[in-house]
């Protein structure tokens, strides 16, 4: 039985619109050390526009590989039966990882942040490594529910 968390389109609308949050985030940090460098009034603008350049690359090129990470580390589905749970991700290397009954340790369902109305599903293997699914926006106990059938499917 597959179980879907969410689309290859979902996780690039994300990734993209990190990605812009991102971008704006480095063209602020570089106009702020542009005006930190320029402030003195020595006729330091060429140095507030080296600095400004490299702030502002820091910025983007950071959040760029933490948002790739955290994107790249989600499933999106789940097909799970009696002898094996098989996860797919979204991310352009088209990554799956196949998972024996007797490897994994636990599944458990939790809800990111305070207030968000959302929920994923985490499998915990013996080994220690976790994988977590993207988030469902979702009122309702979706993620319990899956949960519950996915133990059921592997008779744990």
């Amino acid at each position: 039985m597959v179980f879907t968390f969410g689309s290859a389109e979902d996780v690039a609308q994300v990734y993209h619109y990190d990605l812009r949050t991102f971008a704006l985030l480095g063209v602020l940090a570089f106009l702020l050390a542009i005006y930190r460098g320029t402030r003195d009034g020595h006729g330091a603008w060429r140095d507030g526009i080296g600095i400004g350049l490299g702030a502002g690359l820091l910025v983007f090129l950071g959040g760029f590989g933490i948002s790739r990470y955290l994107h790249a580390s989600q499933f999106i589905a789940a097909d799970v039966s009696a002898e094996r749970v098989i996860l797919s991700f979204g991310t352009d290397t088209g990554r799956d990882i196949r998972i024996a009954r007797n490897e994994l340790d636990s599944v458990l369902y939790g809800l990111p942040g305070k207030y968000n109305r959302a929920c994923y599903l985490r499998f915990t293997m013996k080994s220690g490594d976790t994988y977590r699914s993207m988030a469902v926006p979702s009122r309702s106990n979706v993620c319990a529910r899956y949960r519950e059938e996915i133990l059921h499917l592997i008779q744990r």
